[in-house]
């Protein structure tokens, strides 16, 4: 039993590493409460990024990724990444509610931006996995 508890001691503390993003400013990550009702939990992308990585733990609900960069032509796109296990993709920007291909490889999930901002609703899926993680990039002309 000593064992046992050991192993799921060792485990988790190594996915808590694994989260975390090892210093990389423009990496994030974000994390759902287990009870309750889905929620919309929010991320803002720094505004001197153009590419990171955000791990969503626990995903349940929506993530709103955000991006302002005033004064500048630009897209922000959902990129498909090591564990891209979401339900969809949707596109907030300038007020519209529309629904974005899924991000695969080579072909991003993306909005432009409107007035400098951008906006993305990424659904979780109905099955609840331990972590999720996807990369963005920003596209400027």
């Amino acid at each position: 039993m000593k064992f046992v508890m050991c192993a799921i001691s060792c485990f988790l503390q190594v996915g808590l590493l694994m989260s975390i993003p090892f210093g990389d400013p423009c990496s994030t990550s974000a994390i759902s409460r287990l009870s309750g009702p889905e929620e919309v939990y929010e991320v803002n992308i720094p505004k001197n990024c153009t590419s990171g990585e955000i791990d969503w733990n626990y995903p349940r609900g929506y993530l709103h990724v955000k991006l302002s960069k005033l004064r500048v032509t630009y897209s922000l796109c959902v990129v498909e990444g090591w564990a891209t296990w979401i339900k969809g993709v949707r596109e907030l920007t300038g007020g519209v509610n529309n629904t974005l291909n899924m991000p695969t490889a080579g072909h991003p999930a993306c909005t432009k931006a409107v007035d400098g901002s951008t906006e993305l609703l990424v659904l979780a899926e109905d099955t609840l996995f331990y972590m999720i993680s996807f990369n963005y990039t920003v596209v400027g002309k």
